[in-house]
């Protein structure tokens, strides 16, 4: 069957995964072929992460180098000029066929990435990973676009329709969508679950009819492109601001000010970090979102003792806006350390990342030169240098202000998320908020249930499994058996 704008049909395919297989991928005018190592026994790629590239009439292969992991998908652009390999090292990397050079490596993904396909344009790549999630990327810069939530489990196969901007996924539990790559809302799901023996094998549009042959098992499904679109998927963009600095820097007290506007005397010393989560319209007025989306911005307080600053560097990596605080009373002292953490952002960081200078404390005499301040500034490429009191609200109009014109909302990605996912989220955070540290899993599951939220057990596994690579929480078994 024909697949028209009004009839997108898709073919997947089930059938057994051998211990092993190859990669091999011909480019679309048949002249190049790229290879990889195949997938283990343990359903991750296996190899040593080189792809060999060989050219018609040529039996010397170039090596395409630099994944440190398995490659597990391999796709050529629709006109053959580029490659995207996906890996297990968590990344996407994009290569000329014509030099064999690299162009980009795509980061973003927090597990294997298990499939790979190029929009019919060629203009944007699609990625599905073991993190459960669709990732969206502008193929000529690299940059992250969108982020698609919704699978509970590794995502293996992708699809684009030819014509209408429609892109399918498949998920290895027998899960599949259509997604709506322009408004990120998902518009068809199905969830077929599978039998142990029978695993995805294939995604395509255009299906036929079904057909099983007791090992292999094709099925068509034909969802209209003309159905209404259910707006059910949250929208959010969010931005992630750490404070960083040494111990009794301030963090945790301008965190506080800057979330809830209050102030706690003698407030205890962070030890590991905190969260903190605010509205972008909370921040500053104009930070609120277009219609249809939310903004939040996440305050990380991270705990400046020796023995917390080796950890807290794996969670700096994703950082929107820095604030490296330091305490004006300590003079020189303070300003070493403030330069220790900014060589910390700029090793762990990214290129885009953004940092303020904060002088905290300014209710009390410093003894820091305002010259020395600037010159740092200016030499470590700090945006602005700021001096704010937590106790008495100096200046913290101004820094909300600079922090507000420190985040390009436009740059950061859209995460699209199933209601059940959010309202899990949202529930802890409320917990966090209310400062309880230990969530029993039962406890959480009665809450959810006793509050009405519709969820599913696969569902609550995937959003707390996002939540821990991300950082926000800790998934333990305790000696007791409990899990917390």
């Amino acid at each position: 069957m024909a697949a028209t704008d009004e009839d997108l049909a898709y073919r997947v395919a089930y059938g057994r995964r051998p211990s092993q297989f190859g990669i091999v991928v011909w480019s679309p005018d048949g002249k190049s072929v790229a290879a990889a190592g195949g997938v283990n026994s343990f359903g991750g790629a296996s190899g040593d992460g080189v792809i060999w590239l060989w050219r018609a009439g040529s039996q010397e292969p170039i090596l395409l180098e630099g994944h440190t992991g398995g490659v597990g998908a391999l796709a050529w652009s629709p006109d053959g000029s580029r490659l995207a390999s996906g890996s297990d090292d968590h990344t996407v990397r994009l290569w000329d066929n014509a030099t064999g050079s690299p162009l980009h490596t795509l980061k973003g993904h927090s597990d294997s990435v298990m499939s790979v396909a190029w929009s019919p344009d060629g203009s944007r790549l699609a990625s599905g990973s073991s993190d459960h999630t669709v990732r969206l990327w502008d193929a000529r810069s690299g940059r992250e676009l969108l982020v698609l939530e919704g699978h509970e489990s590794a995502v293996t196969h992708l699809a684009w329709h030819e014509k209408s901007g429609v892109l399918a996924s498949v998920s290895e539990d027998g899960a599949s969508c259509l997604w709506n790559v322009t408004t990120g809302q998902r518009i068809y799901y199905n969830y077929d679950r599978l039998s142990w023996r029978h695993v995805p094998t294939g995604l395509e549009f255009g299906g036929t009819s079904t057909w099983d042959n007791g090992d292999l098992l094709i099925t068509a499904i034909r969802p209209k492109a003309h159905q209404t679109e259910e707006k059910t998927q949250i929208l959010q963009t969010s931005a992630k601001v750490v404070l960083a600095g040494d111990s009794k820097a301030g963090k945790t007290c301008l965190a506080r000010r800057l979330a809830e506007g209050t102030y706690v005397e003698g407030q205890d010393t962070t030890h590991g970090m905190q969260i903190w989560t605010l509205p972008a319209e909370k921040l500053h007025k104009d930070g609120a979102p277009p219609e249809g989306q939310l903004r939040e911005v996440f305050l990380w307080d991270l705990g400046g003792q020796d023995e917390y600053q080796l950890v807290n560097q794996m969670f700096l990596h994703d950082t929107t806006v820095a604030l490296v605080l330091f305490d004006g009373t300590r003079g020189g002292v303070g300003l070493e350390n403030a330069e220790a953490w900014n060589e910390r952002l700029a090793v762990r960081g990214h290129a885009a990342m953004r940092k303020l200078l904060v002088r905290s404390k300014a209710d009390e005499p410093g003894v820091v030169h305002e010259d020395d301040v600037e010159a740092m500034r200016a030499r470590l490429k700090f945006r602005e240098s700021l001096a704010v009191s937590a106790k008495e609200s100096t200046g913290i109009v101004a820094l909300s202000e600079k922090l507000h014109h420190a985040i390009d909302w436009q740059s950061l990605v859209l995460v699209s998320r199933p209601p059940a996912f959010q309202r899990i989220r949202g529930q802890l955070a409320e917990a966090r908020q209310r400062g309880k540290c230990i969530v029993y899993f039962e406890e959480l599951e009665k809450q959810l249930g006793q509050i009405g939220h519709d969820y599913s057990a696969g569902g609550l596994e995937t959003t707390l499994e996002h939540l821990a690579r991300e950082g926000q929480l800790v998934d333990v078994r305790l000696s007791s058996g409990d899990r917390v």
